[in-house]
């Protein structure tokens, strides 16, 4: 698979599922077990630890983009 196809799909993916969480439209069980299967797939030696890096590097982004879009 292409490196940044790869990179921007885990961005993506944490973006949507922050932006999920922030607005509330999933619940708390489901965000938890959500942002536990990021941190394993982050810090376990896998192929996939960039993907979930960037997935929690994008879920961490949509919580300051779901605080500005509140704003207006």
């Amino acid at each position: 698979m292409n490196p940044f196809l790869f990179a921007a799909l885990g961005l993506l993916g944490g973006l949507v599922f922050g932006l999920v969480v922030a607005w509330g439209w999933v619940g708390l069980l489901v965000a938890a077990i959500g942002v536990v299967v990021m941190l394993a797939g982050a810090f376990l030696p896998t192929m996939l630890r960039g993907l979930f890096g960037l997935a929690i590097v994008g879920f961490l982004l949509s919580f300051v983009i779901a605080g500005g879009l509140t704003l207006l």
